[in-house]
């Protein structure tokens, strides 16, 4: 996978958390110290809802 890919991606779910919930949380997983995975799997899972609320 190329960087530009890998940028998208995740610029794209920091991206929906901004539109459907806090976006102070996508600031604390680029400015923490500590173990992100759950933090991105919630991100992650709020893109998905993000993607079915533009499809309706």
């Amino acid at each position: 996978m190329s960087s530009s890919k890998t940028g998208f991606i995740i610029g794209s779910i920091l991206n929906a958390i901004g539109r459907v919930h806090d976006p102070n949380v996508a600031v604390k997983l680029l400015t923490s110290d500590e173990t992100i995975v759950n933090d991105f799997k919630d991100l992650i899972e709020l893109n998905t809802k993000r993607k079915s609320m533009t499809l309706e």
